[in-house]
């Protein structure tokens, strides 16, 4: 398909005419022969070769091979005339085979001649003429003619119609000899005298075998690639002539006379015409002949021909595979599926566009609204079968001549249609692409899921068409319209087809609707005899009188049809019975059935039709033919005594049943296969009624359609039970793999076996052969997308299958771009659901095994984001709000929207609670935001600029008015104050609000939201601390002054009531809290003088108010002033909140139902990242859930949910939510509808990323792991796996357990963190931060006691942690200045004299405090050699200031055992080895071999060329071991350069691997970007980029993995067992993952030994502490422990260690043993 008619398909401006369907990729061959003959032959050739030519076309090319279309097979001998079908089947052949099509079996039997069916009335008259002129023998009795034929004047045009006499019945073989020979005789008389020509004679004369072959060969275009002749010769056939069986194989013919036996001359005559016809037409290459020799009386048998069966099938074979292998690699590039579904829509609207008829009115109020200015779209309703789809597709196909613009766009859809369209969902998805791609949009941001979301694109798109361009969408069967735009552009026109049970939205405009009724008997009539003029055929005048009584009761279209089928088959001498047609259309398919089932067989119909009927995607004949094979009652039935052994159903059984079902039937593309299916739902609702009706009956039916798909059946023989007797033979069926040997998926099994597995009541096979089965969750992601595997898992629920399935979502963006990361993505996110679900257990194991094809990145440890969690989803904001307020929809309760913004921006971020996601900017004005209760308006109080009130509309920003209250009060004047006035917090309601501005007094403001005009003002004596509007908006409740509560009326501003709180108002003081009821008829009020006390008023509609009692909560808050107050949404119940007390009170009795108090492991202060400390640790937030049944409380960084009632004294939370590290500042419970819809929204402090939880899984066993709060900057990892995490600019270090991928410590700092380094056994840790002149910058913990040991130097230092001892090497500046020189310590543990720390220096000792400098100037950092042998470092003596250059070069290397002894070598001792060495430029330790280290130097101008040079040097012996002097260019990037771990090559900056032996380049890696590290022994290279990460083999640069993690990637670290990496995140996160190679490693093995392989994860694998008090001891976890700081490097004097050891260091509580846990420090 060209570019040309690409666009003609998408635009929708083309004519019907040219509409062809795309190739299909089906292998589909016709077999011709005698029949009778060739029995043996084609039996063989069923249960031999048809099963490997199938099996060698799907496993080799993916194509399916349409089982030979043998038409005789399987048929008796007197199973005779069968035309109309064989040309119908190989005209199927010739179209849609994409290689051979037509094979011959040919014996020595020309074939009978029978009589044909019909013969043109005109030329039956010159047949008998010329007859009856010729008087003989031959022609005596051609009185038969008239008495076998009968004139239908019902066919156009009239016609003679074959009838046998009943007096013929008996004899019927032998007068049809008669007969033909009449019609020769007669078509040669008119032949002779140029009557007719030779054509015509053929057409009529010649048997139906040479037809076939006329047919079949002639039409080819390549016979030679599509045609094979077979040719078999009984050599001995003339000496057997008198055998039984002889007449079979030859023509023959016995003397009447003599009785003797011959040839039948005339025939052997026309057979060897024919086949010399047969050589003309072909190569011999393509005929191929066998000869044999008669056995006893058998002629050709399978026990004595065993020898010649198997020479005939493997000729058969291999020239069957010879022409598949010409053809199939050379078949058309595979369509794209978007063009498929366009082809399949608009094929389909063509064939209702054909049957269109007699609605043209309607078609005209169609065109009026098409040309009218309507912006609403237009809706056909009526009942089903009425033609909405006809008048649709007319109306799409006519367009073009009614608009007759080339720019004009039309699009057209039928919901159901294909898998492309098989819902509402995705076919507004198809139409989005269709749409994006006919106006140039880009198709990459058209969303999958969920289905808000493709609306809303949907939506946007249609404003993006050009507004000069006509564009008109029609879509069919539309069951719901709410997702249709209400008002449209004027270019824009949407036709909607309803289903007849549809669903209207409540704003759908009824301007636009048409309603199609029945035709009646005049326009019913009409379209009846134009569907029989499509037939050529007519009605008699008796005939369309009974047509018309039942027109009078019933003038559907779809009745009509069913008519005008039944008719069509009426000859004009038909007499038909008012009464014995159906009048309706049910009762029209059960007739039809019924006379299909006495036709065919019922057992063949009802089990045809119920599979037809069961499957959703069609049926081809090869899969239909297999499932009846599969049907012993079909088996038994329909199998002729011949047969009555065979394990196959005979190919001419469904043809013949398909043929008279073609008027009910779809025949359509699925996955480039032609498939059947109903037409109609009517069709398939019949067929379901009278077959699938007993639920048994349908579970059999649905079983053996998943048995079949499944393969169970195959190469297995299956039972067939005839009576008592039962046989056990193979059905020859298809195997059913997931993926075909050439790499193609088997769609049609991915498609089919969950529905009927389900349907079948087979739930365990479903889910351990569908939901928990990697191979299938792969195949189906790989071969259908993302949608379709999720298909499955709408079948049935269950909490571990849900889990699956949300896995599957939450990986829907990384999995739709990358199907590979399926393994991975299910492991990560299943890992810590192992231990509880043992199907998710086998699932991660077969990802384990399996998916290392795919992808050999393996997570190691859990993801941050799982399944099952309460954490929902993420959403991060470009910048940190202020405010959160949960907006209501007009017209519902629903606070689906959640709008969020920083008060110093005008930007209101919009976030869409339900589909987590941001939905919407909207731009407002800067200042506080504030909503309305309907959900209409937002405010924005702005006190620091303009100090007015603005409102906006919610819907969409825009700016309504504003209200500026300086300008409308005056205050008393008074001397300056010096300030200006306060607001209070608006109170909204009802489209007003109402706000307080105090000065010395207050002024009380209320306005019209809607007007933004200010109604009323009124001036109070005293302060007004509270401002609460009614919900009514007509009353309003303030203060006037302290413990004086007023109302007043609005509209006037009238005080109405007064009441004054208490005895002593001064003592009271001023109201502070305040809220009422739902239906305000109570308040409850707490004043700041009185703060333990809450007043309790009772209000009435008028506004008058009395105190009903007070409640005094001193005792229940242990002296604690009250916070807030809120009351439930179903006003059954209040709560009063403290610092640590929540206590809930019932609203009737006023008596406490709930006391709940501050959890005592909650610390009550914290030392944060981000310089903040949290002191004070209490209830932040309290808030009822929407249903009332639960308040959600937070303190710290956990989230509590209470129940209301409490039921045992101590109550413990229902749930706890942890949240990331910080502290939780905002959580909003928004009503949503649905218990599972109900959601939390947690903000924390200072953080622009919006939690959103799910309330439903809040109590599920689910531990989240933690982020740190940036972007992690490094990761350290000592041996045994423990390992240090840092964050960018951040003070925090974090100690990360890699067997869980927990964090289980968090250290914060004064300062920012610059590196850090954990011991080898887990246990200390020294953490250098930024410089301090306090000699406090580098902290020496122990990490198992939770303490600092020392603090000491004034700069950051490097620090490297020995691998086999309890010691580090520390490289630092003596001060934080450039020109510092440095010095090297190692900072050893252990019980030493004075404490458990000491610091040992290299070089002497200058004086008691001095110690010489081991460096000036540090160029490299320090590495240390294997086995801790050596440290060494590259430095230079001075920097030339003027140049900006090192001078003097060197390469320092430290002896690391007892003596510490310090070897340098510098530029001239290295020239011994190298004369042209100008400077050391970098360097690099051998991990393998302690004492090599190798050098990298630039090397003197030669000329004018400089280059880098290598020397491997012995820094033992001092011996050069290598030398390349010319290795890198001067401009490579050495700090980008990879060395292996032996040294024995490495990669450059251009990705070139050169060999360090040689340094010759030996090959070059192909790729973007540069590798980031070795792994496997440098066999391995680790790259990434963004958030994709993946894995090189270093030696052909081939790809074993590519993953794509939730954030970008900061750092990786490769572990010491080389393969383990851990992956820092921009989130804060880490991910643990191990690299497998399937080429070289045994994943069984490495896979077994992972500890989250052996234990798993489960709730209480970790118990996370450092958020946490131990309740034994009290004591809290770290804040800030300090111990003395050195103010020099080292402990020189006496005096100064006994001044620190005397102060006694910060004892925390003890904690678990670290030991030698596998943990990870994280910075």
């Amino acid at each position: 398909m060209g570019e040309k008619e690409i666009r003609a398909l998408l635009s929708g401006n083309f004519d019907p005419g040219t509409l062809s369907e795309p190739p299909t990729d089906v292998i589909r061959v016709y077999l011709s022969s005698k029949g009778e003959d060739s029995i043996v032959e084609r039996n063989y050739l069923v249960e031999n070769v048809y099963p490997k030519l199938r099996e060698y076309t799907r496993q080799k090319y993916g194509l399916e091979f349409s089982v030979i279309i043998d038409l005789k097979w399987g048929l008796s001998i007197n199973d005779c005339d069968y035309s109309t079908l064989n040309s119908f089947e190989l005209g199927e052949c010739q179209l849609n085979s994409l290689g051979p099509y037509f094979v011959v079996v040919v014996g020595q039997k020309y074939g009978d001649k029978l009589p044909p069916r019909r013969i043109p009335a005109d030329l039956m008259r010159l047949i008998s003429s010329a007859l009856k002129s010729v008087k003989g023998r031959s022609t005596r009795n051609a009185g038969l003619l008239k008495s076998w034929y009968r004139i239908d004047s019902n066919s156009i045009p009239p016609c003679c119609v074959l009838s046998i006499p009943s007096e013929h019945q008996n004899d019927s073989a032998e007068k049809s000899k008669e007969i033909c020979k009449l019609i020769s005789t007669g078509l040669d008389l008119l032949l002779k005298n140029e009557q007719i020509d030779i054509k015509t004679k053929n057409e009529l004369s010649v048997s139906e075998f040479e037809r076939e072959i006329y047919d079949g060969i002639l039409h080819s275009e390549k016979p030679k690639q599509q045609c094979l002749i077979f040719k078999r010769t009984i050599t001995d056939m003339k000496n057997n002539l008198d055998a039984d069986r002889a007449s079979i194989f030859a023509d023959i013919i016995q003397d009447e006379r003599t009785g003797d036996i011959f040839f039948d001359h005339e025939e052997r005559r026309r057979l060897e015409e024919l086949e010399c016809k047969l050589e003309s037409w072909l190569p011999l290459e393509n005929i191929h002949k066998f000869q044999v020799l008669w056995k006893f009386n058998n002629g050709i048998c399978p026990d004595l021909h065993k020898d010649y069966l198997k020479e005939f099938s493997d000729k058969f074979t291999s020239e069957m595979e010879r022409l598949i292998d010409q053809s199939a690699p050379n078949r058309s590039i595979r369509f794209i599926p978007f063009l498929i579904e366009m082809n399949t829509q608009w094929s389909y609207c063509k064939r209702l566009w054909c049957s269109f008829n007699e609605r043209q009115q309607e078609l005209n109020t169609v065109k009026k609204y098409l040309f009218s200015d309507s912006n609403t779209p237009f809706y056909v309703y009526g009942p089903s079968g009425v033609g909405k789809n006809s008048l649709l597709s007319k109306v799409a196909l006519d367009i073009p001549d009614w608009i007759l613009d080339e720019e004009s766009l039309t699009i057209i859809k039928f919901v159901g249609l294909t898998t492309n369209s098989k819902d509402i969902v995705s076919t507004i998805h198809s139409l989005c692409i269709q749409l994006a791609l006919a106006i140039e949009q880009p198709t990459e941001d058209i969303p999958r899921n969920p289905s808000q979301a493709i609306i809303d694109y949907f939506h946007e798109l249609l404003t993006k068409i050009p507004r000069g361009q006509a564009c008109t969408i029609i879509i069919g069967n539309v069951s719901n319209v709410s997702w249709i735009p209400q008002y449209l552009a004027s270019n824009v026109k949407i036709l909607i087809g309803l289903r007849e049970n549809a669903i209207l939205a409540d704003n759908v405009s009824v301007d636009n609707f048409l309603e199609l009724k029945e035709l009646g008997k005049e326009s019913g009539l009409k379209m009846l005899n134009a569907l029989l003029s499509e037939k050529n055929r007519i009605l008699q005048n008796d005939q369309r009188e009974i047509i018309s009584k039942l027109l009078e009761k019933c003038s559907l279209p779809s009745y009509i049809k069913l008519l005008s089928e039944e008719a069509a088959r009426w000859t004009s001498t038909c007499l038909i019975g008012i009464d014995k047609l159906p009048p309706d259309v049910p009762t029209f398919y059960a007739a039809f059935f019924s006379h299909l089932e006495g036709m065919h067989g019922e057992a063949l119909v009802s089990k045809s039709l119920s599979y037809l009927t069961a499957v959703s995607h069609g049926l081809t004949d090869c899969e239909m033919d297999d499932l009846l094979s599969l049907d012993d009652q079909v088996l038994l039935e329909v199998c002729p005594p011949v047969l009555s052994g065979s394990t196959r159903i005979p190919h001419v059984f469904w043809r013949k049943l398909k043929l008279s079902l073609m008027s009910l039937l779809r025949i359509y593309q699925c996955e480039r296969l032609n498939v059947s299916t109903w037409a109609h739902e009517l069709s398939r609702e019949a067929a379901k009624v009278r077959y699938l009706r007993n639920p048994e009956i349908a579970e059999s039916v649905h079983l053996t359609l998943a048995e079949y798909f499944g393969g169970r059946w195959h190469d297995i023989s299956k039972p067939i039970k005839n009576g008592n007797s039962i046989k056990a033979a193979n059905r020859l069926v298809p195997s059913q793999p997931l993926q075909f040997e050439n790499g193609s998926f088997n769609i049609r099994k991915l498609m089919n076996v969950p529905q009927h597995l389900f349907e079948a009541g087979q739930i365990d096979k479903l889910e351990d052969n569908v939901l928990f089965n990697f191979d299938w969750l792969r195949s189906k992601l790989m071969a259908l997308g993302f949608d379709a595997l999720l298909d499955d898992f709408s079948l049935i629920s269950g909490r571990d299958v849900l889990l699956v399935e949300h896995a599957l979502r939450d990986s829907a963006d990384i999995l739709e771009n990358n199907p590979s990361n399926l393994a991975v993505e299910l492991t990560g996110r299943l890992l810590c659901h192992c231990i509880e679900y043992p199907k998710i257990k086998s699932l991660i194991y077969q990802c384990d095994v399996k998916g290392i094809d795919d992808c050999g990145i393996i997570p190691v440890t859990p993801f941050h984001n799982v399944p099952g969690s309460p954490l929902k989803t993420v959403v991060t904001l470009p910048e940190v709000p202020d405010v959160l307020e949960a907006l209501k929809k007009e017209s519902s309760n629903d606070e689906r929207y959640i709008l969020a913004k920083s008060n110093k921006s005008s930007t209101v971020f919009v976030l869409d609670a339900k589909e987590c996601r941001r939905v919407a900017t909207v731009e407002t004005s800067v200042g506080e935001l504030f909503c309305s209760p309907c959900g209409k308006y937002i405010i924005i109080i702005d006190e620091e600029h303009d100090r007015s009130i603005k409102i906006h509309d919610a819907s969409n920003g825009s700016f309504i008015g504003q209200i500026v209250p300086e300008r409308h009060i005056q205050f008393p004047s008074r001397p300056s104050t010096g300030f200006k006035c306060k607001f209070s917090k608006p109170s909204l309601q009802n489209g007003h609000c109402c706000i307080a501005a105090t000065k010395e007094s207050s002024r009380l403001l209320f306005f019209s939201l809607l007007t933004s005009k200010l109604l009323s003002v009124k001036g109070l004596s005293g302060k007004a601390t509270v401002c609460q509007l009614f919900s009514s908006a007509d009353l309003l409740l303030t203060n006037d002054g302290p413990a004086n509560i007023c109302i007043f009326n609005t509209e006037n501003m009238k005080l109405i009531s007064q009441v004054v709180l208490g005895y002593d108002t001064e003592k009271a003081g001023y109201p502070k809290l305040v809220c009422l009821t739902e239906d305000c008829k109570k308040a409850f009020v707490c004043c700041d003088g009185q703060s333990t006390t809450i007043y309790i008023l009772l209000l009435d509609n008028e506004g008058n108010a009395d105190i009903q009692f007070s409640i005094n909560v001193n005792q229940q808050l242990s002296g604690e002033d009250v916070e807030d107050m809120t009351v439930s949404p179903n006003n059954n119940y209040f709560f009063i909140k403290s610092h640590s007390h929540l206590v809930v009170f019932d609203n009737d009795t006023q008596r406490e139902i709930q006391h709940i108090e501050r959890p005592s492991y909650i610390p009550t202060e914290f030392q944060l990242p981000g310089h903040m400390t949290a002191e004070r640790l209490g209830f932040e937030n309290a808030l009822f859930t929407p249903d009332s049944n639960y308040i959600v409380s937070s303190i710290f960084r956990t989230i509590f949910l209470w129940p209301v009632r409490a039921t045992s004294p101590s109550m413990k939370p229902a749930a706890v939510l942890q949240t990331p590290i910080g502290l939780v500042n905002r959580i909003l419970a928004p009503n949503s509808s649905g218990s599972e819809a109900a959601q939390l929204i947690s903000q924390q402090a200072k953080s622009n990323t919006i939690h959103v939880w799910k309330l439903a899984s809040a109590c599920s066993h689910v531990i989240l792991t933690d982020r740190l709060t940036k972007p992690i900057k490094a990761i350290e990892v000592n041996k045994c796996g423990s390992a240090l995490v840092i964050s960018e600019d951040c003070e925090s270090v974090g100690i990360l357990e890699m067997d869980t991928g927990r964090l289980i410590d968090l250290f914060t700092h004064p300062r920012i963190v610059k590196g850090a380094a954990i011991s080898c056994d887990g246990n200390y840790a020294v953490i250098s931060l930024t410089g301090s002149e306090r000699g406090d910058s580098n902290w020496i913990w122990d990490i198992k006691q939770r303490k600092v040991l020392l603090e000491i130097g004034e700069a950051s230092a490097s620090v490297k942690a020995l691998q086999n001892s309890n010691t580090f090497a520390c490289l630092h500046q003596r001060a934080n200045t450039f020109r510092s020189a440095s010095l090297f310590c190692l900072i050893e543990f252990g019980d030493f004299e004075e404490d458990t720390v000491q610091l040992r220096y290299a070089n002497e000792i200058i004086d008691e405090d001095h110690v010489e400098n081991i460096a000036e100037y540090v160029l490299k950092d320090m590495q240390l050699s294997s086995e801790d042998k050596f440290a060494v470092l590259l430095s230079a003596n001075n920097y030339d200031e003027r140049q900006a250059t090192y001078v003097g070069t060197s390469l320092t290397v430290i002896d690391l055992k007892d003596s510490l002894e310090v070897k340098t070598f510098d530029e001239d001792r290295l020239r011994e080895h190298d004369d042209s060495l100008q400077k050391i430029v970098d360097f690099n330790v051998h991990t393998n071999n302690p004492y090599l280290v190798t050098l990298i130097y630039s090397i003197e101008k030669r000329e004018n060329n400089q280059c880098l040079g290598l020397m491997e040097l012995d820094i033992c012996s001092e011996i050069a071991l290598r030398i390349i002097v010319d290795l890198f260019s001067p401009v490579v990037q050495l700090e980008k350069v990879l060395y292996e771990n032996n040294n024995q090559y490495c990669i450059d900056d251009q990705c070139n691997v050169i060999n360090l032996d040689t340094g010759l380049i030996e090959r070059k890696i192909v790729d973007e970007n540069l590798p980031r590290s070795f792994a496997h022994n440098g066999r391995l290279l680790i790259f990434y980029n963004q958030d994709k990460l993946w894995v090189r083999r270093t030696a052909d640069g081939s790809i074993i993995g590519k993953i794509t993690t939730s954030a970008p990637i900061t750092c990786i670290k490769v572990c010491q067992d080389d393969r383990t990496i851990l992956v820092g995140l921009e989130d804060g996160a880490v991910l643990e993952y191990i690299i497998v190679d399937p080429l070289n490693d045994d994943p069984n093995k490495i896979l077994s030994e992972l500890p989250t392989r052996i234990k798993h994860i489960g709730p209480n694998s970790v118990k996370r502490i450092w958020d946490r008090v131990d309740t034994e001891t009290g004591l809290p976890p770290f804040v800030s422990s300090r111990a003395s700081s050195a103010s020099r490097f080292r402990l020189s004097s006496r005096k100064e260690k006994e001044l620190l050891s005397s102060v006694e260091t910060v004892n925390f509580y003890p904690r678990n043993s670290v030991g030698a846990s596998r943990a990870c420090i994280i910075l």
